[in-house]
């Protein structure tokens, strides 16, 4: 009965599946069920199959009402649920956490602590023991109080080093660990993986020379790095970026290193060349990034900003219903008709209107207003993310302390404010340029948007001149470029780094900016 009704569950619809890490409450509680079932002497073969049925029935439609709530809420809210189906499991994994790298990685660290008696075998046996004294257990145990781990497992683990017992028997594999309950299982998530992670994390750049057959991409020598990026805002994250001159290289550079290997003959140094090289490519991507995280992170913010003035609107409504309705009387038992009357003026103060009227109006105030967006569909391709980076890089230029816009013509605060950020128009500074660049927009009021768009009188050609003659150093703080709107002289203020920017890319079109170095890139740790 117990694989009955089991399989029925696990064959409807995958519910357990669905269900992960939530499984072991609805088990247990359908082993209790199932016993009181099986006890049941006076029932039938078909009425115990009726009941079993009845059963899984009933789990799959709570599991799949839990679901739909889950949905509602997280739309209520405005979050948005990680999906869990094959594909995310699947992602999980890693080629880097696979049982021959994570036994290298503990036998390194082994090593240095001072372990000597590793077995040649060591990580190829499912079963693997190991004699470590009380000295080398005492640097252990210094080692894992800094990781601050708490759980059934790191208790053991900490029980040990601080044992007499010296023999440390544990396993890799799962098939083992489900076999012998008693041993310890080393998984990334192990105090002893994680002390092993920690204590080796490189502190230096790592250089390494390294050779790998791919169909499909060029021969050759292409040097690389791979950088840890710091992701900063609603939750901090972390990322390797892998840099390369070749964006084909690039982008598969962390499968490629999973079957690379030791070049037979001597490689040669990071040319200096090749180093700027890299620095440059790091910057045009830190940049990109930065923009689509910050526009991102503000999506979110501003979602779950919204939803939680809903909420509050609404317990706020709750709690004014409930002191309208709320009335002191005595208590009384007995007859209904010994109930107190309510009295007349109490009564008439549910329907007073200026009560009425201040709450309405206060729930008037607090309600989020109704917007309307206009999509337009545009016919150039790339427009919209180029439009998104744009608006995120102007806006981290040209906006203050208060998070308040200037206009670059006027040189006023932009008039009015949309969704709690003041509103302006990117316009592209030089037309006719074969390719979306962000740089090459203007933060702008409205109404100096439409001078310059319909009234500007500075040729294209005129105005890329004045912006790649400047005079001005490129560590000049700001400039002014003079144009012609309306029939009146303006001056377009630049601040240095943007009139950098788009000088350099509207000078060369094969230019690919400054290094990271020009700009106070952020010092990142490379890994490679």
């Amino acid at each position: 009965m117990d694989a009955e009704i089991y399989e029925r569950c696990l064959l409807r619809i995958g519910v357990f599946r669905q269900a992960l890490g939530g499984s072991e409450e609805i088990l247990g509680r359908l082993t209790r069920e199932l016993r009181e079932i099986a006890e049941n002497l006076t029932l039938s073969p078909e009425e115990r199959t009726a009941r079993l049925q009845q059963l899984a029935d009933n789990e799959v439609r709570a599991i799949q009402e839990q679901a739909r709530l889950e949905v509602e809420q997280a739309k209520l809210f405005g979050l948005e649920l990680p999906k869990c189906d094959e594909d995310m499991i699947r992602q999980a994994s890693s080629f880097w956490l696979a049982t021959p790298l994570l036994a290298n990685l503990i036998a390194r660290y082994l090593e240095t602590v001072g372990v000597t008696n590793l077995p040649i075998s060591f990580g190829q046996k499912r079963i693997i023991t190991l004699q470590i004294g009380q000295d080398i257990r005492a640097k252990l145990l210094a080692d894992f109080v800094p990781i601050n781990q708490t759980g059934v497992v790191a208790k053991n683990w900490e029980r040990w080093l601080k044992d007499n017992d010296p023999y440390l028997a544990f396993t890799l594999d799962q098939s083992a660990a489900e076999e012998h309950r008693e041993l310890a299982f080393i998984t990334p998530t192990h105090p002893l993986a994680r002390q092993a992670a920690r204590a080796l994390e490189p502190t230096v750049r790592l250089f390494c020379s390294l050779t790998v057959n791919a169909e499909g991409l060029p021969a050759g020598r292409h040097p690389f790095a791979i950088y840890r990026w710091r992701k900063l805002g609603l939750r901090e994250d972390f990322t390797f970026q892998p840099v390369c001159a070749n964006p084909e290289i690039a982008s598969c550079m962390l499968d490629l290193l999973e079957n690379a290997r030791s070049p037979d003959a001597k490689p040669s140094a990071l040319a200096k060349h090749d180093e700027d090289t890299l620095e440059q490519t790091l910057y045009r991507h830190w940049l990109d990034a930065r923009a689509i995280h910050i526009e991102a992170i503000s999506q979110v913010a501003q979602a779950r900003l919204a939803s939680l003035r809903t909420t509050h609107t609404a317990r706020l409504s709750v709690l004014a219903d409930q002191r309208d309705c709320a009335w002191v009387g005595q208590e009384f038992s007995g007859d209904a008709r010994e109930a107190p009357r309510i009295p007349t003026e109490i009564l008439s103060s549910f329907r007073l209107p200026a009560l009425r009227q201040d709450r309405l109006t206060e729930h008037r105030e607090n309600a989020p207003s109704h917007e309307s967006v206009l999509r337009e569909r545009s016919i150039q391709p790339n427009l919209s993310e180029e439009m998104a980076l744009a608006r995120a890089y102007l806006r981290s230029l040209y906006g203050n302390g208060a998070g308040h816009m200037v206009c670059q013509c006027c040189h006023g605060r932009m008039p009015f404010e949309v969704k709690d950020q003041d509103y302006f128009e990117a316009i592209q500074c030089i037309r006719g340029l074969d390719r979306h660049i962000y740089e090459n927009r203007l933060a702008l009021c409205p109404t100096c948007a439409a001078r310059y768009r319909h009234a500007r009188q500075t040729s294209d050609t005129e105005l890329r001149s004045r912006i790649v003659s400047h005079q001005a150093p490129d560590t000049a703080a700001s400039v002014r470029i003079p144009v012609t709107l309306a029939g009146t002289e303006w001056n377009i203020h630049f601040v240095g780094k943007h009139w950098f920017d788009l000088k350099t890319l509207v000078a060369d079109p094969a230019a690919d900016g400054e290094t990271a170095a020009s700009y106070g890139l952020p010092t990142l740790l490379p890994f490679g």
